[in-house]
């Protein structure tokens, strides 16, 4: 499979706001607009911490989840890679709905007339 896509999604707000988090989408998408995804989202061992204090818990135990570095920094959470038929499906994936219906955050990925792709991320 050709590697057409290799992005990188970060929540901007978030990573500006506290430093701790990480979160990595990387995508393949084939000529026909199938490909595979693999995601990547976590914090650090001091967010972790923060976290714990915060909600008057112990830190999890850090050894358990899957750690990623990015940037020289090492972050703990979770890893999944799913594939996707369409880009539609894909789109459909990387977007996040609240308990309540609402939006958090939309991704929208399109192929241009000229066969490249274009990113939208909505936070």
């Amino acid at each position: 499979m050709k590697k057409l896509l290799t992005f990188v999604l970060v929540i901007a707000m978030l990573l500006s706001l506290t430093g701790c988090m990480a979160a990595i989408h990387e995508v393949n998408i084939c000529k026909d607009g199938s490909g595979d995804a693999n995601v990547l989202v976590g914090y650090t061992a001091e967010g972790w911490e923060l976290m714990a204090s915060n909600e008057g818990e112990e830190t999890p135990d850090l050894s358990e989840m899957h750690k990623f570095t990015y940037n020289g920094v090492d972050y703990y959470g979770t890893s999944e890679t799913y594939e996707f038929k369409t880009v539609a499906e894909l789109n459909e994936k990387m977007s996040s709905t609240q308990e309540d219906g609402s939006v958090s955050r939309t991704v929208l990925i399109e192929r241009l007339e000229n066969g490249d792709f274009t990113v939208n991320v909505s936070v």
